[in-house]
């Protein structure tokens, strides 16, 4: 033992260094110093701090000027102006901090870049690229002088004075940009490949969502779904930052969006389910504050938390198209299944929400003119419901929100198709019973679908028991059975279940030990638990709330403790 404390304190003596020990190393460090400042290049200057922050703050404070602009005016766009020479320096900085390798750095701007370039589309990011070279090139555009800017076609005649300014006569800065090939495509993909490879577990969920919705915008569904399915995202984006489950949120909208474009009814519905069935659309994507109550408190350091996490305008998501795909999807899916199970009490709801709203509008003693969105989807609704396919089309179609797509006559031509295909399944469902026998090309010329569209719905019904019929070959007709219960007899099948529901809960109000239409006592059936006054053991339970009828003591009977004398009461069974 002493010889180990001996051993102790010599190293502990050892690693004290006093003020004359410290002489020395400060004299070396000056010396090391006067060195560098005599072999440093005069022409380069040091900048304490590190360059990848100092770029990640610059991002910061440009969404932050973004903010604090009115999105309506000439200054928010000329602010917008500046994001291709942020975007610049930070491909700058990621290019430097990949030849001194240092990946981690380098992931943080690869993650900066991604963020200001995944929710431009082709048709904007290719002019916004060129607008920027030739401002990289030539300096501001309202320096230059104006017939630089004259059409390719007036330039054609070059000997025309009259016509064509000198200055134009060589050519324009844009004949210049057009040379450049810029593709969005291959700039994501490499710069989510880095993060993926060399970023922490916070930038890779984020290049992983900025992919998915990259993939969306550019109506590339399978591809951003499986990429979302892989990632296996949606079970631990909870445990991430706020910002990540907004970019989260946004992905899911455009991916939904995406789906609607392609005719994805189901896979539409399922992405936008979550987030429009709330009417917190608006706070989930961080377009604006959440509503607030004058009931209670506001919070301001939560209020200023969540107005520093808000987009800026020009990544704004339309509400009312969001709304528009979301209560078309609910309504192709809702009406048909709502036929299927009309007289079904005990049928599940697949858009609770959207049933919620078709049932307030169908209460309404007075129905005007559809005059906005949900309107126009809530009366097609209706229509659709009827079989009247042409005004639910002629509603839906009529609306000006689908001038806001890239191709509004495709997405027009397939709503217009599922409006037919959906609106024949109906027809099918609710007047299917009151008939022996349909003709094919009957039900083509009532829907305008062709004899293979409408053969493939009817046929997917039977193979699905939706619809108990046959096809009649030789004579193209559909042959229904009569297996289903009329209107009145499904009516009565409802009216007895509710009856029956309605016996056993008077009996269970009651609080006797009756027997059920399951033939067990009350006490027995609900786990011992019996009468208002408290619970029960078993059979009787304690004495409470009702009082038990106790009749009196003949023929030498005599009850023991707790227990009571019961009528037994027979019931016929249903």
């Amino acid at each position: 033992m002493g010889a180990m404390l001996a051993i102790i304190r010599e190293q502990t003596s050892k690693g004290k260094t006093t003020a004359k020990d410290k002489e020395p190393i400060k004299e070396e460090e000056e010396k090391e110093e006067k060195q560098d400042t005599e072999t440093r290049d005069p022409n380069i200057i040091g900048v304490v701090g590190d360059l990848a922050v100092f770029v990640q703050r610059l991002g910061i404070e440009y969404e932050k000027s973004l903010r604090h602009i009115d999105n309506h005016s000439q200054e928010y766009i000329r602010r917008l102006a500046d994001e291709g020479k942020l975007v610049n320096v930070a491909n700058d900085v990621f290019s430097y901090l990949q030849r001194i390798s240092d990946t981690a750095g380098a992931a943080k701007q690869a993650i900066l870049i991604v963020e200001h370039i995944y929710y431009k589309h082709d048709s904007i990011a290719l002019p916004v690229h060129q607008a920027q070279a030739i401002t990289n090139k030539f300096g501001d555009r309202t320096l230059l002088h104006p017939s630089c800017w004259a059409d390719a076609a007036v330039r054609e005649d070059n000997s025309n004075v009259e016509k064509v300014h000198p200055g134009a006569a060589l050519g324009g800065p844009s004949d210049a940009a057009e040379a450049e090939v810029y593709n969005a495509h291959s700039e994501m993909e490499a710069l989510c490949s880095f993060v993926y490879k060399y970023g922490n577990d916070d930038g890779k969920v984020r290049a992983m969502l900025c992919h998915i919705y990259h993939f969306a915008i550019h109506d590339e569904f399978y591809k951003a779904r499986d990429l979302l399915l892989m990632s296996r995202l949606q079970d631990t984006i909870h445990n991430t930052t706020i910002e990540t489950q907004i970019l989260f949120n946004r992905t899911m909208v455009q991916l939904g969006l995406c789906a609607f474009r392609a005719g994805l009814i189901q896979e539409c519905h399922n992405c936008l389910v979550e987030i429009c069935q709330q009417s917190r659309a608006k706070e989930l994507l961080a377009q604006g504050l959440a509503w607030r109550n004058s009931r209670f408190e506001r919070n301001p350091e939560k209020e200023k938390a969540e107005r520093r996490r808000l987009v800026p305008y020009h990544m704004h998501i339309n509400l009312e198209l969001l709304e528009c795909c979301h209560l078309i999807s609910a309504m192709l899916l809702e009406i048909p299944h709502q036929a299927k199970a009309e007289f079904d009490s005990g049928s599940h709801m697949i858009s609770k929400s959207f049933r919620r709203l078709l049932d307030n509008y169908s209460r309404q003693v007075f129905t005007g003119p559809p005059e906005n969105t949900r309107d126009h989807v809530l009366a097609a609704a209706i229509a659709m419901k009827e079989g009247d396919w042409q005004k639910a089309s002629d509603l839906l179609l009529g609306l000006a929100i689908w001038n806001l797509l890239a191709n509004p006559s495709d997405v027009k031509e397939m709503l217009l198709r599922k409006v037919k295909e959906e609106s024949l399944r109906t027809f099918m469902l609710t007047y299917g019973s009151h008939y022996n026998s349909m003709k094919q090309s009957q039900l083509c010329e009532l829907f305008g679908l062709d004899n293979n569209q409408v053969h493939a719905i009817v046929s997917k019904m039977m193979i699905g028991e939706e619809l108990q019929a046959s096809w009649d070959q030789p004579t193209a007709s559909i042959v229904l059975h009569k297996v289903e219960p009329t209107h009145l007899q499904a009516l009565a099948l409802q009216f007895s279940d509710k009856i029956a529901q309605m016996v056993e809960n008077n009996e269970r109000s009651l609080g006797g030990g009756f027997e059920g239409f399951d033939g067990r006592r009350r006490g027995e059936r609900d786990g011992g638990r019996s009468g208002r006054g408290g619970r029960g053991r078993g059979r009787g339970g304690r004495r409470g709330g009702f009082q038990r009828y106790r009749p009196r003591n003949t023929a030498g009977y005599r009850p023991r403790g707790n227990q009571a004398y019961r009528p037994r009461r027979q019931y016929v069974k249903a």
